[in-house]
């Protein structure tokens, strides 16, 4: 059974001081955090296989520290609260996001993922986490985003300048949220792509190879749901085309996932499924399993590939 938390929960306000990190706002905004809600979840460990085991039901609630920052606090349901699972620091980087329901993160060397019966917990956690982290959810009166934040529009001469601005905001939680939402908007992957066909047909492989490290890039941004619009039916042939040339792969075997995944693979059932829906997401966890396993096997880290995993 569902269990429905508070809508109308207080929160509390934290003025931001000097020492937070460098891309948190001025002291003059203040953050506003929920810390009275609690969240039903399920509790989720990563094995050493790579994968979830349940580790039961729990209540999650957002506690502020002495030094005016915040974490989660887990209480699995009949456990003693002194027990409870705690969460690292939301300064820290290592959260993602699945879908509108879960949030993941790394906790000792190992990887958790919470799964709120109730999304709109998963959503007042993570804007709780983007908040302290400096993303878009302060009061102001205006914000105005910077220019040099922005990527620019997919073309042969502006690929250089996407890789490099891609490559550097992994580790700035503001400008990867900015990356991610540009990426995602409705023009910018046919874009990218139609670059794409272009640069292949010429066969310029210095071009090929910037594709194919952007292409790394936009993965390793960690957001699951780019992940999957990559893995559609509209975008994997060439985005799985750009990861054709990965210059690490040079001296090893190369591998022509465009082929393997159009021609090689087989989809069969044994009974007709007339839902395109599903049939549409059994298409696109195969590839992201193929993704994680194969074409980049070798490149993500263990919070992503945990991610995807979960996913599938």
């Amino acid at each position: 059974m569902s269990i429905e938390a508070d809508s109308n929960a207080n929160t509390t306000e934290m003025s931001v001081e000097n020492g937070t990190t460098g891309d948190s706002p001025s002291p003059t905004n203040r953050l506003v955090v929920d810390t009275t809600s609690n969240w039903h979840v399920k509790i989720y460990y990563m094995n050493n296989d790579g994968e979830w085991d349940d580790h039961g039901t729990g209540y999650c609630k957002i506690y502020q520290s002495e030094q005016d920052n915040y974490f989660m606090k887990v209480t699995r349901e009949g456990e003693d609260p002194q027990e409870s699972l705690e969460s690292v620091s939301f300064l820290d980087e290592s959260y993602n996001r699945q879908g509108e329901s879960i949030v993941l993160w790394s906790y000792n060397g190992q990887e958790v993922a919470l799964s709120f019966k109730d999304k709109r917990g998963c959503a007042d956690v993570w804007k709780a986490i983007q908040t302290v982290q400096g993303h878009d959810f302060f009061e102001t009166e205006s914000q105005t985003e910077d220019d040099s934040d922005n990527l620019p529009v997919p073309a042969l001469e502006t690929l250089d300048e996407i890789n490099s601005k891609l490559g550097t905001c992994q580790k700035l939680p503001s400008k990867k949220a900015i990356a991610i939402r540009i990426v995602m908007t409705d023009d910018f992957l046919p874009k990218l792509f139609e670059v794409f066909s272009r640069v292949e047909a010429s066969g310029n492989e210095d071009k090929l190879r910037v594709l194919c490290s952007i292409c790394k890039s936009m993965v390793n941004l960690g957001d699951l749901s780019l992940i999957e619009i990559l893995c559609s039916d509209e975008n994997y042939l060439p985005f799985f085309g750009c990861l054709e040339y990965d210059e690490e792969k040079k001296y090893r075997e190369s591998h022509n996932h465009r082929n393997f995944l159009s021609e090689e693979v087989k989809f069969r059932t044994c009974v007709e499924i007339e839902d395109q829906e599903i049939v549409n997401k059994i298409h696109v966890n195969y590839r992201l399993s193929y993704l994680k396993d194969t074409a980049l096997a070798y490149y993500l880290d263990y919070q992503i590939s945990g991610s995807i995993m979960y996913a599938i």
